[in-house]
């Protein structure tokens, strides 16, 4: 067998093992971050962080929080129900549900459904250096709270 055979052979046994590294690498991952919500596993397909800062730069305690979220958005994406049922929100241990309420109701002017949903979600406690906090959404069975 001649030298440029050789050499094909061999590149085309590290692409083939570089590939099946890359799967096994994928199984092994997760893109959806299913985290435990009151106990129960649950499926929630979104996660995002909420940078919470505290502008009395010392630690504070049971707060509530004004947030604004494009709802409609993620609604028209598909991502997010309706009714805002499946929206959640965990303390930054990723695992301690927050109490929340979305001001305005359902599908008013700053209400679920719309480009400024207004949320109010209660802190238990805000570090000096703030804190991030998370959103869970994307779970077509969630119950409404």
């Amino acid at each position: 067998m001649d030298i440029g055979k050789k050499i094909t052979i061999l590149i085309l046994l590290i692409t083939i093992g570089i590939s099946v590294k890359m799967i096994q690498d994928q199984k092994n991952s997760s893109i959806i971050d299913q985290p435990e919500i009151a106990g129960e596993s649950s499926t929630w397909l979104y996660r995002k962080g909420i940078k919470i800062e505290n502008e009395k730069n010392r630690l504070t305690f049971t707060q509530d929080v004004e947030i604004i979220i494009n709802t409609r958005e993620l609604i028209e994406l598909g991502k997010l129900q309706p009714t805002c049922n499946d929206m959640r929100f965990l303390d930054d241990d990723n695992e301690t549900p927050l109490d929340f309420e979305i001001l305005g109701g359902n599908n008013t002017k700053d209400g679920c459904n719309s480009e400024n949903t207004k949320v109010s979600i209660k802190i238990t406690s805000i570090p000096a250096e703030g804190k991030t906090i998370y959103f869970l959404y994307g779970n077509s069975t969630a119950p409404k709270l």
